[in-house]
């Protein structure tokens, strides 16, 4: 006796599954970067402004390396926040289909957003390669 699997068809027209997936992982990592960049913002204004600094924080270090650190983390606290909010906004756009320019940019800085910002943005990057995804994007009013 065969029997056969029958796969359920998507809900979502070709390439929207996609984006609706990322919209949500666009939402949640901008959600994430901007409370870390919060709680990062708030011990500098508590603990020590010099934090920001990142001559300062660097000097602390004698390697390239932990200057490098120390001047990431920096920007981090100073732009977090910013990089967050663009994700979040790359995510409305994605679930409302419009506003590709928006969202690739939004991926493309969001790619110095180590390491959860860097992974959503490689996805979005990556799904762009899919000509169904560029088309959700591009004709919105189609759909």
């Amino acid at each position: 006796m065969k029997t056969s699997i029958s796969i359920p068809s998507s809900p979502f027209p070709r390439g929207v599954g996609y984006l609706a997936f990322m919209a949500y992982l666009q939402i949640g990592v901008g959600l994430l970067t901007i409370l870390f960049s919060a709680f990062a913002i708030f011990q500098v204004f508590i603990i020590d402004p010099q934090l920001l600094n990142p001559v300062i924080a660097g000097e602390t270090s004698r390697s390239f390396f932990g200057r490098l650190i120390a001047g990431y983390m920096a920007f981090q606290m100073m732009f977090g926040w910013l990089l967050g909010a663009m994700m979040i906004m790359a995510g409305i756009c994605c679930l409302q289909l419009r506003g590709r320019t928006f969202v690739t940019a939004s991926a493309v800085l969001n790619l110095l957003n180590f390491p959860h910002g860097t992974t959503a943005a490689i996805m979005m990057l990556h799904g762009f390669r899919r000509q169904e995804v560029i088309d959700a994007l591009d004709h919105s009013h189609d759909h």
